[in-house]
């Protein structure tokens, strides 16, 4: 199959595949073919087999990816704003996570995982801590398989069966889970062991839980360093020699900067779920910090208990809490370009996600994993069409989605 975008704003997000202004974009067999300047431009991809989509006066970029969400609790109506971290594990987390089923985890995700495509995101980190029994991780996957999003699993602790705190090992079931995930296929799905890393096991614990992974072929995600728990966790991973690129930290609110450092140079990642930080109290996000020293993380909703469930939300604000550091002579903080905001909801989150070489920006030989919008006005520039994106746009203005080429948008549509 044959598609060709013609007219948009192309927004390519990739430093080897430049943006294109009024341009084309061909789509044979899921993925991207070729990028050109359109007829208008030059002369124009030659594809006559091809179905014309003239998306004249739109903005086509990568599908969006929220970097990391506990999908499980998007069952649930925001908690009220002013119920912080505290409440959230003494309260809400006794209350609902030992009732959820699988069934209820298979609605659940699906839902959670339309209500994505239909905001323009292409791909879910689910960091999940509902992992009550193997069955409930199977009932996502399921669940995800039948979105047609792409989807990465975490296999969490259980939190409705004690382990955060605890000197238990991670369930016994992760080895299971990788074998039984490699045993799927398909491209779309991938695997994570989402451990709980120095912050809420004790070391013999986090260690083995490390080793357990990186054995099972597995990348590791792992909160560290909120407000309740303070800096060291990168500290001590350094010092144990574990440090690695199959590594994903989540908040790091209150890391050092040498801490940020010693991450960066090892290669791990980063994601900054701002809103649900703020909202919760798990600290102030580093972003500015990243910016200032030039790492990169990604951006995450978390959970849609503190946070809107969408990545044009999380964009705003990274954009807001970048720009409120020092200008300089009138040129706004490192970081804070519109393009750079795009890039930690994109090509930075597919990193974080270990795929960006599939996934997370527009160029030949890529999955084509993209979102056609209709601005407010058609742009004028390119630059201008990252300013519009990331300032105003909403699932509202999406015309289409597609994921490995295939339109994703009807089908989400509450």
């Amino acid at each position: 199959m044959e598609l060709l975008i013609t007219g948009a704003t192309v927004l390519t997000c990739d430093p080897s595949q430049p943006d294109v202004f009024e341009g084309e974009l061909l789509v044979v067999d899921g993925r991207i073919a070729e990028i050109g300047a359109g007829a208008s431009g030059g002369a124009g991809i030659d594809a006559p087999g091809a179905t014309i989509v003239d998306a004249t006066g739109r903005i086509v970029f990568p599908g969006l990816i929220d970097a990391h969400q506990h999908v499980w609790e998007a069952f649930a109506p925001i908690m009220h704003p002013d119920t912080g971290m505290g409440p959230y594990f003494a309260e809400w987390i006794p209350k609902h996570a030992p009732a959820v089923t699988p069934d209820g985890l298979f609605e659940t995700t699906s839902t959670a995982l339309r209500r994505a495509i239909a905001s323009g995101t292409t791909l879910t980190f689910d960091w999940c801590h509902a992992t009550n029994t193997l069955q409930h991780a199977e009932a996502a996957l399921a669940a995800a398989a039948e979105s047609g999003s792409r989807y990465v699993f975490g296999y969490g602790p259980p939190v409705a069966l004690g382990y955060y705190g605890s000197d238990r090992p991670h369930p016994a079931e992760l080895e299971t889970f990788a074998v039984r995930l490699a045993s799927r296929g398909g491209s779309l799905i991938r695997g994570a062991a989402a451990l709980r890393g120095p912050d809420l096991s004790p070391p013999e614990v986090w260690r083995g839980d490390i080793e357990r992974a990186r054995a099972a072929g597995l990348p590791m995600s792992m909160h560290v360093s909120t407000r309740r728990n303070g800096p060291g966790s990168i500290t001590a991973l350094h010092e144990a020699g574990l440090l690695g690129a199959d590594m994903q930290f989540v908040h790091a609110t209150d890391a050092s900067d040498a801490e940020l450092r010693l991450a960066a140079e090892a290669d791990a990642r980063f994601v900054v779920p701002a809103i649900a930080e703020l909202i919760t109290g798990a600290g102030d996000p580093p972003l500015r910090r990243m910016a200032a020293q030039g790492i990169p993380y990604a951006l995450g909703v978390d959970t849609a208990l503190a946070s809107p469930p969408d990545m044009f939300s999380q964009m705003r604000a990274a954009a807001l809490l970048v720009r409120e550091a020092p200008w300089n002579d009138g040129a706004p903080p490192p970081g804070s370009a519109y393009r750079s905001i795009l890039a930690a909801a994109t090509l930075e989150a597919a990193r974080a996600a270990w795929i960006d070489d599939v996934t997370g920006s527009l160029a030949p030989g890529k999955s084509a994993d993209l979102v056609v919008l209709r601005p407010l006005s058609a742009p004028s520039t390119v630059e201008e069409a990252y300013a519009q994106l990331v300032w105003s746009g909403d699932a509202s203005r999406i015309e289409s989605v597609l994921v490995e080429g295939r339109e994703m948008l009807p089908n989400a549509r509450p």
